[in-house]
């Protein structure tokens, strides 16, 4: 799949005369572990700079998926959850703090600065760093329970990341991660969801090879409803026979190969349906604009990126883009030059349409922009096709 050149998607500039970098998007599979693996890798350092934009905790709709899940683990691992428990990618710290909420005390890994800083504000236990071999090395510790939620996609070097928590875990520790599952982006055609920052894109079949060959085994996993489609794995020591390969796990795998998945026919049409989108986008905006239609967008996340420089849509286009999130205020996203405001500008402006960019969270989005309806505004989301509400 080849989206053309684009700027490292959450890398906002501070004004619209500010140059940035493109570098090539493209994705391919590999035919013997059937990994989805972004090629022409940009140095992480150049992605996860000390002025990161992304929080998690501005979406409601997120907090309650981790309330939900803290539930769950305290339900099935409440030995571990006794013990040390680590968060990888612990961002802003709301998970910490619903840990925390549930007498659960985690210490956080977290390399970005911006959101290392705000959790430290937050009386959070966390260190700053990277999560790699080497750091567990140097920390001397080992852990109970590792939580790693949308972290393994965004590691450049996959092989370290999983031997680091190999060697990180007790011998009856257990590590969760959550990942972006890939039959849903193939299935529904999430070509947004690609971009610099996610390195690699999951099969459970993918997973189990790279966990494997570091000495991990996924005991089992379940689809979840995040990020457009997500599944979290539970793992841990391919020796520890305390936990048993679930059903749930073997019915996905034989699903995954029945549909495809570890035959390359599956991926072929992939970049063809993806054009066709991209078509019929720009049909839909040509014809708005002459209609002399306003268009707004929400939410200035990393997939509104990939999104607008795939399908050429700039500053003349839309309007601004509209976002919770007062860190990316006031800028502008990379490429298109659309400015980030907040959602008070849209009783200005009065748009026609909203285009909903984190479509992963629609309902709650529609619901916060209600008032729009006042004047007719209407929201409009473009994967698998376009749906305007």
């Amino acid at each position: 799949m080849d989206l053309g050149q684009s700027p490292i998607a959450n890398s906002l500039i501070s004004s619209q005369k500010i140059k940035v970098k493109k570098f090539n998007l493209k994705v391919f599979i590999c035919q013997k572990c059937w990994l989805l693996q972004t090629n022409d890798l940009v140095n992480h350092k150049e992605i996860f700079k000390s002025d990161y934009p992304y929080f998690s905790g501005y979406s409601k709709t997120w907090l309650n998926h981790l309330r939900k899940f803290v539930k769950k683990i305290k339900f099935n691992f409440p030995k571990n959850l006794k013990g040390n428990i680590y968060e990888i990618a612990s961002n802003d710290g709301c998970l910490l703090n619903i840990l925390k909420n549930n007498n659960i005390e985690a210490t956080g890994i977290e390399p970005t600065k911006s959101t290392f800083n705000y959790s430290k504000k937050k009386g959070f236990n966390v260190i700053n760093s990277f999560f790699t071999n080497n750091f567990v090395k140097k920390i001397g510790k080992k852990s109970d329970f590792v939580i790693a939620n949308n972290v393994l996609a965004h590691v450049p070097n996959l092989k370290d990341f999983v031997m680091g928590i190999k060697n990180f875990l007790k011998y009856n520790g257990v590590a969760t991660f959550e990942i972006q599952y890939l039959i849903n982006l193939i299935k529904y055609k999430q070509f947004d969801t690609i971009y610099h920052e996610h390195f690699s894109y999951f099969s459970v079949n993918a997973a189990i090879n790279i966990f494997k060959e570091c000495g991990l085994k996924i005991f089992d996993c379940e689809k979840i409803n995040t990020h457009g489609g997500s599944i979290r794995l539970y793992v841990t020591h391919f020796e520890n026979h305390n936990f048993k390969k679930s059903k749930r796990l073997n019915l996905y795998l034989k699903q995954e190969k029945d549909w495809g998945v570890t035959k390359i026919s599956y991926y072929k049409n992939f970049e063809k349906e993806v054009k066709n989108i991209k078509k019929s986008v720009k049909k839909f905006i040509n014809k708005e604009i002459k209609r002399k239609k306003i268009i707004t967008a929400y939410g200035a996340a990393a997939k509104a990126n990939t999104f607008f420089n795939y399908v050429g849509i700039d500053k003349s286009i839309v309007k601004c883009i509209i976002d919770k999130n007062p860190h990316k205020i006031g800028k502008f996203l990379p490429g298109s030059k659309i400015p980030i405001r907040e959602k008070k500008c849209l009783k200005k402006l009065k748009p026609d349409f909203i285009f909903i960019m984190t479509w992963n969270i629609k309902d709650e989005v529609m619901k916060e922009l209600e008032f729009t309806k006042k004047w007719g505004c209407k929201f409009v989301t473009f994967m698998p096709k376009i749906k305007i509400f």
